[in-house]
């Protein structure tokens, strides 16, 4: 998909992204909520999601972090992510040192351009039901 694409699908509401714009629905949805992951990432993007993006315990706080680690472009030493967090385009953000999302945060930065992304940096702490979106 070209960035000129890329940017006017950006700019259409979600539902009509989702059920008017050309290609497949499978297709759509991957570009929207995965972004440009190979197939591969996108499994794991699914496996996230589906199965540990809102397990309770230490067995979810360890396998959300071991997932992060492969979805994000970069993940910093002591991260913490909380249940219930929404990620948009992992390939396009990146974690700094020390940095707690908490639950049910929304990250997306398919906004951001190709070359763009979202850097969250050493320290912050993502409050829990925050939005944050990277936009070009």
């Amino acid at each position: 998909m070209t960035q000129e694409t890329q940017n006017r699908i950006d700019k259409i509401p979600l539902a009509e992204q989702l059920h008017s714009q050309g290609g497949s629905a499978f297709s759509r949805y991957r570009m929207k909520a995965a972004g440009d992951l190979s197939l591969w990432g996108l499994l794991l993007y699914e496996i996230f999601t589906v199965f540990f993006a809102n397990l309770g315990g230490a067995v979810g706080y360890v396998t959300r972090k071991w997932l992060a680690s492969r979805l994000f472009r970069s993940v910093g030493g002591g991260f913490i992510l909380g249940r219930g967090v929404v990620v948009r385009h992992p390939d396009k953000i990146r974690i700094g040192d020390n940095v707690a999302i908490d639950d049910n945060a929304f990250l997306d930065a398919g906004g951001s351009g190709k070359a763009g992304g979202v850097t969250i940096g050493d320290g912050v702490l993502v409050s829990r039901n925050c939005v944050l979106q990277g936009k070009a």
